[in-house]
């Protein structure tokens, strides 16, 4: 049995919602937040910690920065991060994070908060219970307007799967690539709109690596499949419904 100490997860630089999503998230974990980079490292030495979920926005120091301090920190080494960063700012992940130790993982804004508890799930070893059923009449109408365009959007996916497939084969040629692009592109949009943040966050991956027309890297051909197929399996679960579930210092939230 995980001991409470060993389940406190500190947040920094993230807003108090998130905190407070995750505390009533993760049943068993308590999370506290830090503001500065400053707050991060103080709160990180004087307490005993499960893992930290750093932004790279973070300010005083940057949330690099502090990963790095971390890293170097006597008795810290190990502790487990979660680092999220900006594609739009950073095209490319530090050196530093672009081969992590196992002790860190990286996620890609914008933030899923399902994603970003399932990453700490798997950090911490706990379990994830089911989502709560969505039951409010704002839900439904976006159900409904999904079901109007759904035709479009995966009419859009298998732009996109195509694309996937020529690289596999080693012929993606201009065209193929530029409209693959276009259309994830469109998708990381609509997916957004429709509260599918994680099926934003892979179209979004998707169109970074499709984006240019230099040789895709080595590897690029097998993760644009893997992306297409995870894309297709959260844009077909849509509308059906899960099953039902029976600032200042450091602030924390849950148990």
């Amino acid at each position: 049995m995980t001991s409470p100490a060993s389940r406190r997860v500190l947040l920094a630089g993230f807003p108090s919602d998130l905190a407070a999503w995750l505390g009533g998230r993760l049943p068993g974990v308590i999370v506290a937040t830090a503001a500065t980079g400053g707050e991060t490292l103080a709160a990180l030495r004087g307490g005993e910690w499960a893992a930290a979920v750093i932004d790279q926005e973070l300010a005083g120091p940057p949330g690099l920065d502090v990963v790095e301090a971390i890293r170097t920190g006597a008795g810290q080494e190990a502790l487990p991060v979660l680092f999220c960063f900006n594609p739009e700012s950073s095209r490319e992940l530090p050196e530093s994070l672009a081969h992590p130790p196992n002790a860190t993982r990286v996620l890609p804004h914008p933030l899923d908060r399902e994603a970003v508890a399932r990453e700490l799930v798997s950090l911490l070893g706990v379990n994830l219970p089911p989502p709560a059923r969505p039951g409010t009449a704002a839900s439904a109408a976006i159900a409904k307007i999904w079901e109007r365009f759904r035709g479009v959007m995966f009419e859009r996916l298998a732009a996109v799967e195509e694309a996937a497939r020529a690289a596999a084969e080693g012929q993606l040629s201009e065209g193929p690539r530029r409209q693959g692009e276009r259309e994830a592109h469109k998708l990381v949009g609509a997916l957004g709109t429709y509260g599918l943040m994680e099926g934003s966050r892979i179209a979004r991956e998707i169109e970074d690596l499709l984006e240019g027309s230099a040789t895709l890297p080595p590897g690029a051909a097998g993760r644009l499949a893997s992306l297409g197929v995870s894309l297709r399996q959260v844009m077909e679960e849509f509308g059906v419904p899960p099953p039902s579930s029976g600032g200042r210092g450091v602030e924390e939230q849950g148990e």
